[in-house]
């Protein structure tokens, strides 16, 4: 049996998540970062902060140090918001600690499963339009493209939204918040740990794919 095949719009936006979240990889890494986390409850299992404290796995909310920082307290760093229920490497970081304003100031960011969270009103349930949402945060990440270009000096161009923006980032679901026991690393999701089921598993493959080659192009 034929694979099915994704629609046009929805193969163009996962390949555009996923070469960002190839150039963010490739982002050079800091000897020294800090970083605010900030825990936001799942909206779809509940998993908040206990859920993220629980994890060995999962960032700490509040103040994340990487490296020799004499005085954290004193740096003023990103914001990060995180689901409970989800991990993240340090390396998905990496373009929250890297990418700065044009002023040199740090950004606020939040994850792709937080946005997607966060893109249905109350009593709107977003789970049943996958397809549309997917091109609506691929083009929301965009505005990190220019600061991700080899060229871009890693500085954010100028934006007037008060929301965060979108870390080009994959996912893991933390077992902690499904009160599941902690074994093997989860496999990654590119939207959301609570993304499941045959669609799901066509895009994630079709992800996958488009982000390993980019990668491997760099190599």
């Amino acid at each position: 049996m034929r694979e099915p095949a994704l629609a046009l719009p929805q193969r163009a936006a996962i390949e555009r998540m996923a070469r960002r979240e190839a150039a963010a990889q490739l982002l050079p890494a800091l000897d020294a970062a800090v970083v605010t986390v900030d825990v936001l409850e799942c909206p779809t299992c509940g998993g908040g902060e206990e859920a993220s404290r629980a994890s060995p796995l999962a960032v700490r909310p509040g103040l994340t140090v990487f490296g020799d920082v004499p005085d954290p307290t004193a740096v003023v760093g990103p914001a990060v918001t995180v689901l409970g229920c989800e991990i993240l490497t340090p390396r998905a970081l990496l373009p929250a600690l890297v990418l700065r304003h044009h002023d040199g100031s740090p950004a606020v960011w939040r994850t792709r499963a937080v946005a997607w969270a966060q893109s249905a009103g109350p009593g709107v349930d977003r789970r049943g339009d996958v397809e549309q949402l997917i091109v609506e945060l691929a083009e929301e990440e965009a505005e990190s493209d220019v600061a991700l270009a080899p060229v871009g000096g890693h500085r954010l161009p100028p934006r007037t939204s008060p929301r965060a923006l979108v870390l080009p980032a994959s996912t893991r679901l933390n077992p902690a918040a499904v009160g599941l026991r902690e074994s093997a690393p989860p496999a990654a999701r590119f939207l959301s740990p609570h993304l499941d089921g045959p669609q799901a598993q066509l895009y994630e493959k079709a992800y996958r794919g488009s982000l390993l080659r980019v990668v491997a192009a760099h190599l």
